[in-house]
């Protein structure tokens, strides 16, 4: 082996790093997103619960 091969798998092998470490960041970011998205639901509904049927009903007829 060469130096010019020695280099070129060394270069390969950085290069996999970075996309292995790019590709968990973005599941990263998108396990967090879906997490939040999941908070923002269940706060909706309990506000919805915590409004009088009264006025549930008013806003579903102007929806």
């Amino acid at each position: 082996m060469n130096i010019l091969e020695i280099t070129l798998g060394y270069i390969i092998l950085v290069l996999l790093c970075i996309l292995w470490i790019c590709h968990n960041l973005a599941y990263d970011y998108q396990m967090e997103n879906h997490r939040l998205k999941v908070e923002i639901r269940r706060i909706k509904s309990e506000e919805v619960k915590n409004v009088p049927s009264e006025r549930r009903i008013w806003v579903s007829e102007q929806a």
